[in-house]
């Protein structure tokens, strides 16, 4: 009778039988419904474990189909960039850009977005730009800040993707500095192969950036930017200025910013 525990309490458990007959024919019914009990409770648990297995095998598998975005918060750790004011640097701005953009990218379900950094470190160059090779990423977008002191609250907005040089604007003193602050360097061929959708990137880019920032304070070019050349993906370069707003100010810009750019994103990929 020990093998039909399955039907009894610990303490309603029958008595062994002390007949010769053997078991009666309840013992037999017994033993076989505790047989088929037995078998329930191992399907039971095949189905449900197959159940969680379609369900969270299927969710992964359609995360995985998705098409990848790549945002690189640039500097960070030892070399923060630029000091922003207000015990802010470049490095904690573009950071929380980047989380920003993540944050609207997930809410809407449409792509995996994947960040270089999710901390105040850094990264050497080939590691910002082998992230999108990694991660076959369809974009990769490296994010900036700087401050800017020429008008009000209204943001100053860069959108670069590499090119060799700049012959349309080469020469400027305002070119230089650009390239000079965002370290130029030579051409890498990964970048030659998607200059076509790079640029296609940047106007996209620059166009719903406009949206909340007078169309002269936005503009894209080509610049020889180590960051961008390594990466074989289209990507491109967005450096927000004004970035030494106020906190409050500050928090408003990247809020508006996070939402043309991931509209720009997602435009891209239709």
């Amino acid at each position: 009778m020990k093998n039909f525990a399955c039907f009894f309490a610990p303490n309603q458990r029958p008595e062994p039988s002390t007949t010769e007959e053997g078991p009666s024919r309840a013992a037999n019914f017994m033993a076989t419904g505790c047989f088929f009990v037995k078998k329930m409770r191992l399907g039971s648990t095949l189905f449900f474990v197959s159940a969680l297995f379609l369900l969270f095998g299927g969710f992964f598998a359609h995360a995985e189909r998705l098409p990848v975005v790549v945002l690189d918060p640039g500097h960070g750790g030892l070399t923060p960039g630029a000091d922003l004011g207000d015990g802010v640097n470049e490095g904690q701005a573009a950071l929380s850009l980047a989380k920003k953009i993540k944050g609207v990218l997930d809410s809407r379900g449409e792509v995996r977005t994947v960040l270089t950094r999710d901390g105040d470190y850094n990264l050497p160059l080939h590691e910002r730009a082998g992230a999108a090779a990694h991660n076959q990423a369809r974009i990769f977008i490296s994010l900036h800040a700087g401050r800017d002191w020429s008008r009000g609250g209204e943001p100053r907005i860069l959108v670069a993707y590499y090119q060799a040089r700049s012959p349309e604007s080469a020469g400027t003193e305002e070119d230089a500095a650009v390239q000079a602050s965002l370290e130029a360097r030579p051409w890498e061929s990964a970048a030659q192969s998607q200059k076509a959708g790079s640029r296609r990137l940047a106007d996209v880019l620059k166009n719903n950036l406009q949206n909340n920032a007078p169309p002269d304070r936005v503009r894209a070019g080509g610049y020889p930017l180590a960051v961008l050349a390594g990466a074989d993906a289209p990507a491109v370069l967005v450096e927000l200025t004004n970035m030494g707003a106020k906190p409050r100010l500050r928090e408003e810009i990247q809020n508006r910013a996070a939402q043309d750019i991931a509209r720009a994103i997602q435009l891209f990929l239709q």
